[in-house]
């Protein structure tokens, strides 16, 4: 009886260690993920300031002609 409990107590607490380490994977999937957007949107962003940054040297170099 005893070891049946232990081995009941056992197999509980390897689901839970699956369960814990399953839920830890799917936070980092989801912190990596937003990190990504991030990420993307401020390159997004430095893209559009470059293009304009060249437009406007474009145009002063267009004049200075």
């Amino acid at each position: 009886m005893a070891v049946a409990a232990l081995a009941g107590a056992a197999g509980l607490w390897w689901h839970r260690r699956r369960v814990d380490q399953a839920l830890a994977v799917e936070r980092l999937e989801r912190v990596l993920e937003g990190a990504l957007h991030r990420r993307t949107r401020a390159e997004l962003a430095a893209a559009r300031v470059l293009a304009e940054a060249t437009d406007v040297i474009n145009r002063a170099q267009a004049r200075e002609q």
